[in-house]
């Protein structure tokens, strides 16, 4: 009886942290550049992240991004392309973009591809949050 209950709590734990649709990254990176601006007050950089992840369902692995900005006034436009693999070898390519400061901010997160394990993604509504320390970014991603 007590293998009973005990298999039965398993089971509902079990369910219960699977059953979130919920997915999330956190990447931690460091970046480099290269900058041109012009007297006018035009800025363009090209900028690549390298760095590790990690995803609430227990994967990890290493993380780049290549990325511009343009920035002009007061509106700042970041795109770029990242390639997240994980222990297994398994990949998720996604395309960040916001219009926002370039210190930190808020944006949308496109999952193109991905490794078979991954194509859950495709589909899915994903947003970021990042944070720059210096040459250093924090990220969390979170698609529903």
């Amino acid at each position: 009886m007590k293998l009973f209950f005990f298999l039965l709590l398993k089971f509902i734990f079990i369910a219960i942290t699977y059953s979130n649709d919920e997915y999330i990254i956190s990447s931690f990176a460091t970046h480099t550049s290269n900058k041109i601006e012009t007297s006018k007050g035009y800025k363009f950089s090209i900028s690549e992240a390298i760095g590790n992840w990690q995803d609430n369902k227990g994967n990890y692995g290493k993380s780049k991004i290549i990325f511009y900005v343009e920035e002009f006034d007061t509106t700042t436009s970041i795109k770029g392309l990242g390639e997240f693999i994980d222990q297994e070898n398994k990949k998720i390519w996604l395309i960040p973009e916001r219009e926002t400061e370039q210190d930190a901010g808020v944006g949308a997160i496109n999952i193109i591809d991905a490794s078979n394990k991954y194509t859950f993604l495709i589909d899915k509504k994903c947003f970021y949050a990042i944070n720059y320390l210096d040459d250093r970014s924090f990220l969390k991603v979170k698609c529903t």
